[in-house]
């Protein structure tokens, strides 16, 4: 087919609407009429285009947290870990003297009872020691032992190459540019943790 045709039928409703309408006088009228019309549907695709894209964020960050627990899998197959989220636990609490049990679950955005688990493991294994809070009677303070430090020293060259294998065919500029956005939109989420949207996401787009 010519692309002159094409174009033809693809001017032909327009023309349809040009004629029905009151602003119908002449080519210049019309001109003025489609271009209107062609950027108002150029409007409305990208708007589109936009809202499908912001959709498919999910699905790929879903995709790719995946992969990351593939990776991982094989990194810890010889450590006395086994998930990320030890891995996670361990390294949160490799930076620092001792914490809170509550707040460390509360760092990694874990419901109580996985990060419960995720602690219980930790300990079982001796990569954790706990003890009463001297300020907080109700309050129990974790930290990082001996053996977790060297276990934490051991893995971290695996999990290193878990990072090169997520960065995949990416630049030093493109993986510089991502680590910047993700960032940007981590700090936005961490902003709406305390707003309650039980009954809808609304409240989140306020």
């Amino acid at each position: 087919m010519k692309k002159s045709f094409e174009l033809l039928t693809a001017l032909l409703p327009i023309i349809e609407e040009y004629e029905t309408s009151s602003e119908a006088t002449d080519i210049t009228g019309f001109l003025k009429f489609a271009s209107s019309k062609t950027n108002q549907t150029v409007a409305r695709n990208f708007d589109a285009a936009m809202q499908m894209r912001a959709n498919q964020l999910g699905f790929f960050i879903n995709y790719l947290f995946k992969f990351t627990k593939g990776y991982t899998k094989t990194a810890l197959m010889n450590s006395t870990i086994s998930t990320i989220d030890d891995f996670v636990f361990l390294a949160s609490l490799g930076r620092e003297e001792s914490i809170r049990k509550v707040d460390l679950i509360k760092q990694n955005m874990m419901e109580t009872p996985s990060g419960v688990e995720v602690i219980k493991r930790l300990i079982k294994s001796a990569l954790v020691s706990e003890f009463d809070d001297t300020e907080d009677r109700r309050a129990v303070r974790l930290k990082i032992t001996d053996a977790g430090k060297k276990e934490l020293f051991s893995i971290f060259n695996e999990m290193n190459k878990v990072g090169k294998v997520l960065a995949g065919n990416l630049s030093e500029q493109e993986i510089v540019q991502l680590h910047s956005l993700l960032e940007k939109l981590f700090d936005h989420h961490q902003t709406l943790r305390n707003i309650d949207f039980s009954e809808g996401l609304d409240v989140l787009l306020a």
